[in-house]
C-alpha cells in the first residue's frame, strides 16, 4: 500500500477534488547499534487537505455531444517529502465522438497546501508471518534514519513469490556513509527466545555498493538489551537474497527490525523487504548441557576442556548454571573443540546443529568469529577460517564472518550443505565449534551453553 494522490478531471458543472492518503507508521523508538539511550517516540504525519477558499465554477454553454473515452492509469512511485511512498496516476482518454459546444469553468479560489495532522500507528500485536499482501503492517522508518528516507511502504511494485514487499527509498544526503532502520513494535512484550527470523532482502543496484550489509535485531523491554544478528554481506544489487537470523534470544521483545548499513553518501534508490518469518524453536533430536565436560575436548590444539558457573549470566532459553569453557591461552588464535559422534543424519531426520554462546571482554567486541562445525566422511563442513566446506568466509554459499558484541549470549545454527554432502551426511564423526580470534587477540573465554542438533 502505498500513498495515492488522484485528480479527476475537471468536467461539467462543478470541480471535485479529492486527495486519497493513507495513514502512516512512524515509531516509538530510536535505538542506536548497539543501543545506548532510549529512543523517544515520534509519529509519522499524514496529510489531511485543507482549502482556503471554496471553487466555484460557472457553467456557459451545454454541450450537445457527449464526449466519451477510456482513462489508462499508470501508477508510478514517487518519493515525497513527507516520508510516505506517493503513487501518482495520470489518466488519459480518448474523445470518440466531438462535441459541438465547449463548457467553460472558472474557479474562483485556489485551495491551500494540505495541512498535517499526527496518526501514529502505535505498538501492534505480534505476526508470525509479514507478506505486506494488507499494508504495511505497522512497520515504520525509525526517527533516526528518517533524513536518509524520501518515502516507505508496501507495494506490489516488486514482489517475492507472489506477495507484496516493504519498499524503503533512500537518499543519502547526510555527507557521510549512513544506516536505514526500519522496524515494527509489540504488545505486549513477546517471548522470542529460540525462535528464528527469515526474510528476503533487495537492494537496487543504484543503492548497493560493497560493504553494505543487513542485520536483523530486536530489543527487550524498555530498550534494555539490543540483540542483533551477525552482519550480512550483499552479494550485489537488483536481486533476491535471503537472509536468516538463527536464534533469537531475548524475552520481552518489544521491538523487531531490519538495518541496512554502510549506505555511502550521495547513494540513492531503494531497498525492500518481503516475506518475513518467525518461526518458533524446534524439538531438538539431541542437546549437550555441561554439568560436565559431557565427552567434548579441545583438539585443534589438542587439549582438555573445563565447566564454569554462568548463574549470574544464564544462557538464554536454557536453566542451566553450568557451561563450557573453551580459554585461549595466548598460544593460537583458532581453537577446535568437539564430541564424537557416529551419526546417520538421513536417518535421524537431522539438518542443523546450533550453539548457544558468549564471550568475555578480554576478547572484545567485534574482534573474533564463531562458527559451529561437522566431521563427515572424512571432510570439514562449516568452522571459521578451517577451508572447510560451507566454512566462513569461504565464499558462496558460504555464511557471512561474524563479528558481534562481547558480554552477551547468542545463538547460532548452523545447516551444512554443497560439496557431497548428500552422502556425506549418512557418516558424522563428530560434532564442534571453531572460535577465532582476530589481529593480536590471542587470550580470552568463549562459553558454550548449550548444543542442540534438529
Amino acid at each position: 500500500m502505498k500513498l495515492w494522490i488522484s485528480l479527476t478531471s475537471m468536467m461539467a458543472a462543478m470541480a471535485v477534488f479529492s486527495i486519497g492518503l493513507m495513514e502512516g507508521c512512524r515509531n516509538v523508538a530510536t535505538p542506536t547499534f548497539p543501543a545506548t539511550s532510549t529512543p523517544i517516540p515520534t509519529n509519522t504525519p499524514a496529510l489531511t487537505p485543507t482549502p482556503t477558499g471554496t471553487p466555484t465554477n460557472t457553467k456557459t454553454i451545454t454541450p450537445t455531444g457527449t464526449p466519451t473515452g477510456t482513462a489508462t492509469v499508470t501508477p508510478t512511485f514517487t518519493p515525497s517529502a513527507t516520508g510516505q511512498a506517493t503513487f501518482t496516476n495520470t489518466p488519459t482518454s480518448t474523445v470518440t465522438n466531438t462535441a459541438t459546444q465547449t463548457p467553460t469553468v472558472t474557479a474562483t479560489s485556489t485551495p491551500a497546501a494540505p495541512t498535517s495532522t499526527q496518526t501514529p500507528c502505535g505498538p501492534t500485536a505480534f505476526q508470525s508471518t509479514y507478506n505486506f499482501n494488507s499494508g504495511n503492517n505497522c512497520w515504520n522508518v525509525d526517527a533516526g534514519s528518517s533524513s536518509l528516507v524520501t518515502a516507505f511502504g508496501a507495494t506490489s511494485s516488486l514482489q517475492h513469490s507472489g506477495n507484496n514487499s516493504f519498499q524503503v527509498a533512500v537518499n543519502n544526503t547526510s555527507g557521510a556513509t549512513g544506516s536505514v532502520q526500519i522496524e515494527v513494535q509489540y504488545t505486549p512484550a513477546q517471548n522470542l527466545c529460540g525462535d528464528s527470523v527469515t526474510l528476503w532482502a533487495y537492494v537496487d543496484s543504484s543503492l548497493y555498493a560493497a560493504g553494505e550489509h543487513l542485520q536483523v535485531f530486536d530489543q527487550n523491554t524498555g530498550y534494555a538489551n539490543f540483540e542483533a544478528g551477525g552482519y550480512g554481506t550483499l552479494s550485489g544489487g537488483g536481486t533476491w537474497i535471503q537472509y536468516v537470523h538463527s536464534g533469537l534470544a531475548d524475552t520481552n521483545v518489544i521491538q523487531l527490525g531490519v538495518q541496512l548499513t554502510g549506505i555511502p553518501a550521495g547513494q540513492t534508490g531503494s531497498f525492500y523487504i518481503a516475506d518475513v518469518n518467525i518461526a518458533g524453536p524446534p524439538v531438538p533430536v539431541q542437546t549437550w548441557t555441561f554439568s560436565t565436560v559431557n565427552g567434548w575436548s579441545s583438539v585443534a590444539p589438542v587439549g582438555s576442556l573445563a565447566v564454569t558457573n554462568i548463574s549470574t549470566f544464564l544462557a538464554p532459553c536454557n536453566s542451566s548454571t553450568s557451561a563450557l569453557d573453551i580459554n585461549f591461552s595466548g598460544t593460537t588464535t583458532d581453537i577446535m573443540a568437539e564430541t564424537a559422534v557416529t551419526q546417520d543424519w538421513t536417518s535421524l531426520n537431522l539438518t542443523t546443529v546450533q550453539v548457544q554462546y558468549y564471550f568475555n571482554a578480554s576478547v572484545g567486541s567485534y574482534a573474533s568469529t564463531f562458527y559451529p562445525y561437522l566431521r563427515a566422511n572424512g571432510k570439514l563442513y562449516g568452522g571459521t577460517y578451517g577451508g572447510g566446506i560451507l566454512s566462513c568466509g569461504g565464499g558462496a554459499p558460504a555464511p557471512a564472518c561474524t563479528y558481534l558484541a562481547d558480554n552477551t549470549w547468542y545463538i547460532i545454527a548452523f545447516a551444512p550443505s554443497g560439496g557431497t554432502w548428500a552422502t556425506d551426511e549418512t557418516t558424522v564423526t563428530a560434532i564442534g565449534v571453531n572460535p577465532h580470534l582476530n589481529g593480536a587477540i590471542t587470550s580470552g573465554d568463549y562459553i558454550i551453553g548449550e548444543v542442540e542438533l534438529y
